[in-house]
């Protein structure tokens, strides 16, 4: 992907976890119409899956996407394979060790994938691409049958592969993370599947985040760029990891004119890969992927 002239930069500024809650579903979409998000993916197996599908329904200019989900809340089908004791998804360090140790059946991933796809399409939100959730479509069995899906329905695929070194925050977590991203990343074979030329996570260590920042790490870049964020609205009602980082990040993304200074510079935020129709419309189907 060869951008036109060296000044041009397209940008999908990715919003994670739509459907995680009704703070997470109201920030993304304000992140959109008061900000430079562009795009979001859908976790249609969450409580607040169809609340979030109708909040952004009208909004046609945020693009969509199967944000697949197998370490947070209820599968949609039987697979006892990737459920806990109490009947939920393992959490994501439960969930990557029973997938790289071979506990987790093949078929049981697909057809969950596939319910989980279904359930966007019936809540009428278009499927533009595939990421996984907590980049979990990256291990195990998860990656073979995410890709098939992804060729067969000419559908891009994040992949999420950052320097190794720099923007650390000297944080060894951080480090390792990274490492283990490439690796997955590194399993898989890509022939036919699109990605972003480039990957920035806006979820990274704390120091230094800004709306400068970040416009700094697009600037340094040429062709497509996915900037992957996780904006919220303030929830006092949960605890989870992220909660205070989304309203940081919200705060970033609706800074006040800065749509504005990207288009001065030659940054143009859009929704969607070059080449891709929605070909979501389609039902992935249930071919087995051999693995």
């Amino acid at each position: 992907m060869n951008p036109p002239h060296p000044q041009f930069r397209r940008v999908i500024v990715h919003a994670d976890d739509l459907g995680y809650s009704d703070a997470v579903n109201r920030g993304i979409l304000r992140a959109h119409t008061h900000g430079v998000v562009t795009s979001t993916a859908f976790m249609s197996n969450m409580e607040f899956a169809e609340a979030g599908a109708r909040l952004v329904k009208p909004h046609p200019s945020l693009g969509t996407g199967l944000h697949l989900n197998l370490t947070e809340g209820m599968p949609l089908t039987d697979a006892k394979s990737l459920r806990g004791k109490d009947g939920q998804f393992r959490d994501l360090k439960g969930q990557l060790i029973a997938l790289t140790t071979g506990r987790v059946v093949a078929r049981e991933i697909e057809v969950e994938v596939n319910a989980q796809w279904d359930r966007m399409r019936s809540m009428d939100l278009p499927v533009a691409h595939i990421n996984g959730h907590q980049h979990i479509h990256l291990f195990g069995d998860v990656l073979p049958i995410t890709l098939d899906m992804a060729r067969r329905l000419k559908t891009p695929v994040r992949r999420p592969v950052e320097p190794l070194w720099g923007n650390l925050g000297g944080s060894i977590a951080y480090f390792i993370r990274r490492l283990l991203l490439r690796w997955g990343v590194a399993r898989g074979t890509w022939d036919g599947i699109e990605s972003p030329d480039h990957f920035i996570e806006l979820t990274g260590p704390r120091h230094g985040r800004s709306a400068q920042w970040l416009t700094n790490e697009i600037l340094s870049r040429e062709g497509l760029i996915e900037v992957l964020c996780h904006p919220g609205e303030f929830d006092p009602d949960t605890t989870e990891p992220l909660r205070d980082r989304r309203v940081e990040e919200l705060t970033i993304l609706t800074t006040a004119g800065l749509r504005d200074r990207w288009t001065s510079a030659g940054i143009h935020p859009g929704n969607q890969h070059p080449g891709n129709q929605h070909p979501g419309n389609q039902h992935p189907g249930t071919k087995t992927t051999s693995v």
